[in-house]
């Protein structure tokens, strides 16, 4: 029914299905049906596509995000980042590691005026938004994180 280079990847709690002139391989098990009083087959996974190259294993989706998404800022940035594209080559040649966390720190240095006496790293990682509610913060002795 299936050609060898199909049948070679059917092993115990697995099942081959041939849909549109492509072989698809499932991992399958059984339940008790209690009505029809018999087993009845469940496809559990699909493990990939068969080809005669091999078994090509599934794409990897992407992972449903459960907590809203906002954006905090995108405008301004995106701007600076177009105009400066230049900029980032040429950082790229000079310090090829660290060239978009330089870029990144300059766009906001640029547009909020954020100082570099957060550590790079949380700077780097934070938003926009957050970076100039930070900056807005004025200490308990009066001194403030802008210039």
């Amino acid at each position: 029914m299936y050609p060898d280079w199909v049948l070679k990847h059917r092993t115990k709690g697995t099942n081959i299905s041939l849909i549109d002139g492509r072989y698809y391989l499932y991992e399958v098990g059984s339940v008790w049906n209690k009505e029809k009083k018999r087993a009845q087959k469940i496809t559990k996974k699909y493990l990939g596509r068969i080809t005669e190259d091999g078994l090509v294993a599934p794409k990897i989706k992407a992972e449903k995000i459960s907590t809203p998404v906002s954006v905090k800022e995108y405008g301004a940035s995106a701007v600076v980042a177009e105009l400066g594209r230049d900029i980032l080559s040429k950082l790229r040649e000079i310090f090829p590691k660290q060239a978009e966390t330089l870029f990144a720190l300059a766009v906001l240095r640029v547009i909020e005026r954020a100082l570099f006496r957060i550590s790079l790293a949380e700077q780097a990682s934070m938003t926009l938004s957050q970076v100039h509610q930070l900056s807005a913060k004025t200490f308990k002795n009066g001194t403030s994180l802008t210039t």
